[in-house]
């Protein structure tokens, strides 16, 4: 799906379109654009893999900045791991520097504050997940992040986001698009092993595995409303009291996972295009919320703005863009 494509868009109106698309999928951040408004361009796509996503983008130069001010900021906790498709691109994190040079990988924890741009044109393909879904602990992200080419399966996966990029048009109405999107899921998260495995060597841990096959299960079954601690215990063989044990193990509450990944399928849901004549509550219902007053102060608090605003906002903002296309 295309996101955005300055191409047609009056020069003046272009940095404006560009800062909102940037923010529409991903964390608070400062945008810095070309000062040249005439060389200012973007195309972005965005495609749902069911709860990861792949996010393209090509554009002249820009900078973005993650800073304390937009840590305390609302927005979802994501993982995201990019191969560079263009350019020379400069990544700051935790005190550690890195080229990230065309056909690369980069691992970017967005919980953390970060500096990443490049200068003149340059493109790059983000592999976007929550942390709850990814299943691992913070450390072993960060880990990981400065020793992904030590790790023998930093080609496969290099090679494997490569192909998405190449083939990404094909994806969009693909029914195999959200097993792809799984499967890659657990690509990063042995890359992310490997690579931490070193820093913090661990004995296998089967806690770990009941906790992803649970998080994968509850995926799958957001829209049940009926989906239960006992339910999911019960479909795993294994006690309620079990299932808790394994989630706080990861640092991870149980209940906060499910209303977490329901809320951010709602959230994916009113800012789909495609969907004019969605109402919040049906957005609601299809992601497993029964109560519809539960669902709004929910996504107000993790959001910082009510299901229905967020929807005019995507849709006034998708009208516009069509208006300076047009």
């Amino acid at each position: 799906m295309i996101l955005l494509d300055t191409a047609p868009v009056p020069p003046r109106d272009r940095a404006e379109l560009i800062r909102a698309a940037m923010l529409s999928v991903s964390v608070p951040k400062e945008v810095t654009l070309a000062s040249d408004a005439d060389a200012t361009w973007a195309r972005m796509e965005f495609w749902d893999l069911g709860g990861p996503s792949l996010f393209t983008s090509a554009s002249s130069s820009f900078q973005l900045a993650r800073g304390r001010r937009h840590l305390t900021m609302e927005g979802p906790a994501l993982v995201a791991l990019a191969v560079q498709t263009g350019a020379t691109a400069g990544f700051e994190q935790l005190g550690q520097e890195h080229q990230v040079r065309p056909g690369q990988l980069m691992l970017n924890d967005l919980t953390a504050a970060y500096r990443y741009g490049w200068r003149g044109d340059g493109g790059s393909c983000a592999f976007q997940l929550p942390h709850e879904l990814l299943g691992l602990p913070v450390g072993a992200t960060r880990a990981a992040a400065p020793r992904l080419a030590a790790s023998p399966l930093y080609e496969l996966t290099r090679t494997h986001l490569a192909q998405l990029h190449r083939h990404r048009g094909e994806l969009e109405h693909d029914p195999s698009a959200r097993a792809l999107g799984r499967a890659t899921l657990e690509l990063v998260r042995a890359l992310i092993l490997s690579a931490a495995a070193p820093a913090a060597p661990a004995a296998p841990d089967t806690a770990a595995e009941l906790r992803e096959r649970a998080i994968a299960y509850i995926d799958v079954h957001l829209s049940n409303p009926a989906l239960t601690p006992a339910a999911i215990a019960a479909a795993h063989h294994v006690s309620v009291r079990q299932l808790y044990k394994v989630f706080a193990l990861g640092r991870l509450s149980l209940e906060q996972t499910i209303i977490g990944l329901r809320l951010e399928a709602a959230r994916r849901e009113l800012a789909r295009p495609g969907h004019p004549a969605l109402t919040v509550s049906e957005a609601a219902r299809r992601c497993g919320f029964a109560n519809l007053s539960h669902f709004a102060r929910r996504f107000r608090q993790r959001y910082g703005i009510s299901p229905a605003r967020w929807q005019r906002q995507h849709r006034d903002g998708r009208a516009a863009s069509s208006r300076s296309a047009g």
